[in-house]
């Protein structure tokens, strides 16, 4: 539920703010809506700042299909925090 609230957050500020770029972290990958972020991310409408993802599949699935670094992936929400 705390991803979902997340996410869906990150989504509204996006679109309410067309402006400016909104730099994001993900709070796991396991939601089909992350596709959508995704995306946003491919078109250079967000900046993805680091992904809390534990299932090393699901993230080297992201990964690929999307280009990202592993430098963006932390084990744990708690590890990203405490990155940014």
């Amino acid at each position: 539920m705390k991803n979902l609230i997340i996410i869906a957050l990150i989504l509204s500020s996006v679109t309410c703010s067309a402006q400016k770029i909104l730099k994001v972290g993900v709070a796991g990958l396991s939601h089909d809506h992350v596709n959508g972020l995704m995306q946003q991310y491919k078109r250079g409408e967000v900046v993805i700042i680091g992904i809390a993802e534990a299932d090393e599949q699901l993230a080297g699935r992201y990964k690929k299909t999307f280009q990202l670094p592993d430098s963006l992936f932390f084990k744990s929400l708690n590890d990203l925090l405490k990155h940014i």
